[in-house]
Formats: structure tokens, C-alpha cells, sequence
């Protein structure tokens, strides 16, 4: 018997498969055997490029034993061990201080007034905004939602998955989802925003990929601009979503004088509780 790798890289599994897959999992095959920055490229872009649909490509990393595209990028980042060339007088608080105010530069480049100023006059004339997240961008949402309290903006922030698909449900044509999703692939995120979506609310998508299954249905985008190799996107720096955030809620702010005096009542309300 022949001796085989333990584990195989995924362009090697691929060739091996190659003559057993269907036509359009050949071609979505192809096109990752040759293109080996599909590891920074959403599942929406890798679809239009093949012209293939989602479920291809999911059937395909599962063919490799693979949980979805998502696992298969962070496989081939691994196999291909894609480091940044760092100065030899660079600290480590350097090199990620240098990352921050790139990731920033590079949002600044992708985000659209239009879009800023549109989400910040919905949610301000929202009658309740639902926020919703996963995972490590949680902190975020969690941030949007106490920053709305004190504006004196009704919200709702739910952790659990079951209870943001319920809020959604019940949502209006007066109501605002604002969906926080880096990877802008999470399963139970799309679905809150389709359900959002049904039910005639606005739904604003913060995310990293302008090409992704939630911001194809997002009425309004809000763009960061990071790089991250898809090991450590869950640890990503979230310091450019931050300075989206917090560029949102100045817009906000300026719409409405109601907005400042909400703040100065928040802020005597919690006085009390300070030395």
C-alpha cells in the first residue's frame, strides 16, 4: 500500500476529487486550485465569479470533509502560511497600531456618505431599531445598543439566536434591524435580516465584504475596510467597524437636539452612582 500525507492540503484533496465532482463543482474547483487569494474573497464573490450558487459551493467543501467555505479559507491560509512583512524596528504595538490606522485609511475609502447619512436619519426616525450580532462583533452590538439607550432611542439587543429571529419577525415598516456581520456569511444573521426584510423594516448591514448573502439584502451598507487572514478573522481588529459606529451616531447626534438632551438626562440619571 502507498503511503499518503496525513492531511492532505485542499488543492491537493481537490485535484484527487477533480474527475468525480459535477460540472459547475469543476469549475469552482479551477478557480481555487488557481487562485490562491480566494482565501480573502467572500462566498458571494467566489459564486458570480463561477456563476455558480451558494449550495455548489458548500457541497464542495463538504466533498473535502469541510464544514463550509469558510473552514476551506482558513485551511488554505494555514497551508499557505501568509504572513505581513514587518519592519525589523517595528514593536509588536507598533505593527498593530500601523494595522489599525490602515484598516481605518482603507474603511474611509469604501464608506459612502450616502450610506452614512441614510442610516443615521433611519435610525433616528425609527420607531425601534433591532440590533443584532454573533460571535466576536457582539461586543459591538452590545456597544450600539447602550449608546441608542442613551440617545433615547428604542432598541433591542438579543443574544440568543431564537429570540433576534422573533424580534425580527414581529418588526414594522417603522422599525430599523441593523445586523452586524463581518464575514456578512453567518447563516443565522441572514435570516434575521430576511425576516426583517419581509416584514418591510430597513435593514442596515455593517460588514467587511462588500459581497456577501446579508449584504445583498441590506437596504443600506456600511463598509469597513480590514484586513485580516482568514485564521484570525474571528480576533480581527474591529477597530475600523468602531469608527463606523461611532461616525454613525455623530450624524445621528447632529439630526436632532432631542438627541443632547436625552444624553444630559442619561448622564444625571447615572451622576449619583460616581465618586
Amino acid at each position: 500500500m502507498g503511503s499518503y500525507p496525513a492531511t492532505p492540503t485542499c488543492v491537493s484533496l481537490l485535484r484527487s476529487y477533480y474527475p468525480s465532482l459535477t460540472a459547475k463543482e469543476r469549475v469552482v474547483a479551477s478557480y481555487i486550485m488557481n487562485n490562491t487569494h480566494v482565501i480573502r474573497e467572500s462566498i458571494t464573490h467566489v459564486a458570480r465569479e463561477c456563476k455558480v450558487s451558494y449550495g455548489t459551493i458548500d457541497r464542495l467543501c463538504k466533498r473535502l470533509g469541510l464544514s463550509g467555505f469558510q473552514e476551506l479559507k482558513i485551511r488554505m491560509a494555514s497551508e499557505h502560511g501568509e504572513e505581513e512583512s514587518i519592519a525589523a524596528d517595528d514593536t509588536a504595538l507598533k505593527v498593530r497600531m500601523k494595522k489599525a490606522v490602515k484598516d481605518i485609511h482603507q474603511t474611509v475609502e469604501l464608506l459612502s456618505e450616502e450610506s452614512l447619512n441614510n442610516a443615521a436619519k433611519a435610525i433616528a426616525d425609527a420607531d425601534s431599531v433591532l440590533v443584532c450580532s454573533l460571535a466576536s462583533s457582539l461586543g459591538t452590538a452590545v456597544g450600539v445598543h447602550y449608546r441608542l439607550s442613551r440617545f433615547g432611542i428604542r432598541s433591542d439587543c438579543p443574544v440568543d439566536t431564537y429570540q433576534q429571529r422573533y424580534r425580527a419577525a414581529t418588526l414594522t415598516v417603522d422599525d430599523v434591524a441593523l445586523v452586524i456581520s463581518y464575514s456578512g456569511a453567518s447563516k443565522e444573521l441572514l435570516r434575521v435580516a430576511q425576516l426583517s426584510k419581509h416584514q418591510g423594516a430597513k435593514v442596515i448591514a455593517l460588514s467587511n465584504y462588500l459581497e456577501s448573502p446579508i449584504t445583498e439584502e441590506a437596504d443600506i451598507l456600511l463598509l469597513s475596510g480590514i484586513e485580516s487572514n482568514p485564521m484570525g478573522e474571528e480576533v480581527a481588529s474591529k477597530v475600523a467597524m468602531e469608527f463606523i459606529v461611532t461616525e454613525l451616531f455623530e450624524r445621528i447626534f447632529a439630526l436632532d437636539n432631542r438627541f443632547a438632551s436625552n444624553l444630559l438626562k442619561t448622564f444625571t440619571a447615572a451622576a449619583e452612582s460616581q465618586m
